[in-house]
């Protein structure tokens, strides 16, 4: 209909008001009614032109703007009054209110950055009340942050008047905020900053400090761990900066496994520690270089993040092998095979890229059919029995 066509389109531009109080350019509040391609149907069109009149009554500051046809007189456009007419209608009084006191706090900077600040609220309008009350610290955040590329500090140690928990929070917004500021102006970053990449967390890209990552790991021959302080302990957790420093004189394989237990009954082996990988955490090993000098074995769940994990591994470390993730060892345990979970054909695909033949079909059955084979699952005795480093 004539009449809900035009309240749609006053409606929809909304978002086109509020970005002409960003860009302070006027706002044309006169919306012109659409026109009726209805030959022939005079009651139609006189009940349509009935409620935009009706439309008048209730709102008495809307004007009507008529122009004279063959058929007598006709509605061609509906006009508010001022700004207040036109958000009273649509019941955004304080809405706008709100929005205009959210950009306040950039309307005033002046010069390439205020500019810049323009041009991103008039891109994201819908996010400066999301974000209410907040925008004098997210500028700050973002000031910040545009000149301090390293600051190698914990979040809590900035010297910014806002809490650790606050940028923690908002690092999605931040991190939006400042990629557009840099593709504007990367003048305005200090000189030398380092080389962003999508895969860099935001703490990597500003040089936060983080809470430290450990590995904890076994020693399965008990003379790898002779002449270090912890000689008579087999188990240990170092933080990962001092795992990658360490040097183990004799040590020539590393078994890296998911579930703690395994871990803990691992059997002993000549030459070897076993690494407790829980999770993704194996994943951060790829910082090691001297992994890269030894045989590295991997044992994961038999699931779709199992492989995914075996395929990082091997990015990093080529010549990585699994065992115990086989078709063999699928059909042996597959009265215990569960639910698991389906990577998406582009995950699926750069799994698929670091397997050997053999996983990647194991990879594909269990991704395909949503199944998984929990480590603990499988036997000691079996594990022991296909050990082959």
């Amino acid at each position: 209909m004539q009449s809900e066509k035009l309240l749609q389109k006053i409606e929809k531009s909304y978002s086109l008001f509020l970005t002409s109080l960003v860009t302070q350019e006027p706002f044309d509040r006169t919306f012109p009614v659409p026109k009726i391609v209805v030959k022939g149907n005079e009651q139609y069109i006189n009940n349509e032109q009935s409620i935009l009149m009706k439309l008048k009554e209730k709102h008495e500051w809307l004007i009507l703007n008529t122009v004279g046809t063959q058929k007598g007189t006709m509605i061609e456009s509906v006009e508010f009054r001022d700004n207040g007419s036109y958000l009273r209608f649509l019941g955004k009084t304080q809405d706008a209110k709100d929005f205009s006191r959210n950009i306040e706090v950039f309307m005033t900077q002046k010069g390439v950055m205020g500019e810049i600040w323009k041009k991103w609220m008039a891109q994201n309008i819908g996010k400066i009340n999301e974000y209410d009350g907040e925008w004098f610290d997210i500028r700050a955040c973002v000031e910040y942050f545009m000149t301090h590329r390293s600051s190698n500090l914990y979040f809590r140690e900035l010297p910014i008047l806002v809490s650790s928990k606050f940028i923690e929070r908002h690092r999605k917004l931040l991190t939006g905020i400042l990629d557009f500021m840099e593709r504007e102006t990367r003048d305005e970053f200090e000189t030398g900053s380092v080389s962003v990449s999508d895969s860099q967390s935001f703490e990597e890209r500003y040089g936060i400090k983080t809470k430290p990552g450990f590995v904890r790991f076994r020693f399965l021959d008990s003379t790898l761990n002779q002449g270090y302080f912890w000689e008579r302990i087999d188990d240990v957790s170092v933080r990962m900066e001092n795992f990658q420093n360490l040097s183990i004189l004799g040590l020539e394989k590393v078994f890296i496994l998911e579930n703690e237990i395994t871990y803990l009954t691992f059997p002993a082996i000549e030459r070897s520690i076993v690494i407790w990988g829980s999770g993704f955490k194996a994943a951060g090993l790829r910082r090691v270089a001297w992994l890269r000098d030894v045989r590295i074995w991997y044992f994961w769940d038999l699931d779709s993040h199992g492989f995914q994990i075996l395929s990082l591994m091997r990015k990093n470390f080529p010549e990585t092998a699994s065992f115990c993730m086989n078709r063999e060892t699928l059909e042996h345990f597959w009265e215990f095979v569960g639910p698991g979970e389906i990577l998406s054909p582009e995950e699926a695909k750069r799994v698929g890229e670091h397997l050997t033949d053999e996983e990647r079909r194991v990879f594909e059955k269990l991704n395909t059919e949503a199944r998984r084979l929990e480590q603990e699952n499988i036997t000691q005795e079996y594990i022991i029995r296909h050990i082959r480093p």
